[in-house]
């Protein structure tokens, strides 16, 4: 008899044949086999060495960006393409809804067919103490808003990248659908849903964000 369990909810599954098991992993997922007994492993595929490739890809060039940011929050936008964007923000009212998003807008809509994901490099200083999530939203041209979060927050400090998955984008608002990656017209990169105290500073670098393609050599 043969055992799978799930790490993330804890739930056991007993296998008939634990020779033969179907996986759906999403990002970061992992799944265990627990058995009374066990064959030798042996890799798959002959004798072609295992490995991956990766290759990555600017995002298309854009005009400057601009911000998008709620009606409690103060900021100015400096930089360039080369050394990222830096969005510093004031909070006008505490214990309220904000946001702030850095907008990297096509000026025709992009196919990312074979693209599996973005890397975004941020920048956060010292002593900043917003414990937000760096959020991504991709629009589609049809006005569809797909959002993932990135796992990186405002309280790290220092240079960070960023990986995320566009199997991670779920419709956000009214949108509804899968995300079409060959209708891509914006990303916007930033913080959202943020209850902060009147007065906090947020400063956020962003670099214009590369799409990645990853799979066997």
């Amino acid at each position: 008899m043969t055992e799978q369990w799930d790490p993330a909810t804890g739930l056991m599954t007993p296998l008939a044949d634990g020779t033969q098991a179907t996986l759906h992993l999403g990002p970061y997922g992992a799944m265990l086999f627990r058995a009374e007994t066990a064959d030798e492993p042996k890799r798959l595929g002959g004798d072609k060495p295992a490995g991956l490739s990766f290759h990555s890809e600017p995002f298309p060039p854009t005009p400057a960006p601009s911000v998008g940011q709620g009606q409690h929050v103060r900021s100015t936008l400096t930089g360039d393409n080369a050394t990222g964007w830096c969005a510093a923000a004031t909070l006008t009212k505490g214990q309220v809804d904000t946001h702030l998003f850095i907008s990297f807008t096509c000026e025709q809509p992009v196919a990312w067919g074979e693209c599996v994901g973005l890397m975004i490099d941020t920048s956060v200083p010292e002593g900043q103490r917003t414990p937000a999530e760096l959020l991504v939203f991709i629009r589609t041209k049809d006005g569809g808003d797909y959002l993932a979060g990135t796992g990186r927050y405002l309280n790290e400090p220092g240079a960070g990248r960023a990986y995320v998955m566009f199997s991670q984008f779920k419709p956000f608002g009214q949108t509804t659908g899968a995300l079409d990656l060959s209708q891509v017209t914006s990303l916007r990169v930033g913080w959202g849903g943020y209850f902060g105290a009147e007065g906090e500073k947020i400063t956020l670098t962003v670099n214009p964000p590369t799409r990645f393609i990853c799979g066997p050599e």
